[in-house]
């Protein structure tokens, strides 16, 4: 299993770019949280489909464009439970 922090640059702020995500982590299994971050989208995600899914994520979806992105491979989080959307 790994846990992954990625932050995404470009248009996906008010795109419903958030909520793509969320739909994609509950459909590979994941668990974690996502939330806006400035001007751009942050999230954790931790699984054993985690590169499935920043690969997903990065595929042209409605209006988001994704311009950049990071991510790092950082410490798994015992027991949790869910993928969710931070305010």
């Amino acid at each position: 299993m790994k846990r992954y922090h990625i932050v995404y640059q470009g248009l996906v702020q008010g795109v419903g770019f958030r909520f793509q995500l969320l739909h994609i982590a509950r459909e590979l299994g994941l668990t974690g949280w996502v939330r806006n971050a400035g001007a751009n989208v942050e999230a954790e995600v931790q699984g054993e489909k985690v590169d499935e899914f920043l690969k997903k994520t990065l595929q042209k979806r409605g209006f988001a464009e994704i311009y950049d992105y990071a991510y790092k491979e950082i410490s798994c989080i015992q027991d949790e439970k869910n993928f969710t959307v931070r305010y």
